[in-house]
């Protein structure tokens, strides 16, 4: 998937938009019709997509269906893209509350700014002491 295809995924467009993406991801070029049987291993979204988040029963269900043709490739991807939609449904929510309060943004900046400070003047702290500037 690439911005130059415009086929990325972004965190922030609607999940029917990545649904649909996610749909027409190139395949096993070996699978042109749904009766050809195809290997995982030649296969884009299985390769990128099905190994980060389906489970090792899905992984094994999709293998399994691929090579003996008993499920398309758009079956296989849409137990894939149920996981996506499921993984980005959380942070499309966080972003769409910190697009409400941009504060936030600044409030964890300046607290992890202040937290930073005391580690880092208790470290020099430390250095002059063990050089004897202290």
């Amino acid at each position: 998937m690439s911005k130059s295809y415009r086929n990325a995924v972004f965190i922030s467009e609607p999940l029917a938009d990545v649904e649909a993406k996610l749909a027409r991801m190139t395949t096993d070029p070996r699978r042109a019709r749904r009766r050809d049987p195809g290997d995982p291993k030649d296969c884009p979204a299985f390769q990128s997509f099905h190994k980060i988040y389906c489970t090792p029963d899905e992984l094994a269900f999709v293998d399994e269906g691929c090579k003996s043709a008993s499920i398309g490739c758009l079956d296989c991807k849409k137990i894939m893209i149920r996981h996506v939609v499921e993984e980005l449904a959380p942070i499309q929510e966080r972003r769409r509350a910190i697009d409400a309060n941009p504060s936030i943004v600044t409030d964890v900046l300046d607290d992890g700014n202040r937290r930073a400070r005391a580690v880092a003047a208790e470290t020099m702290r430390d250095v002059r002491d063990a050089i004897g500037l202290g």
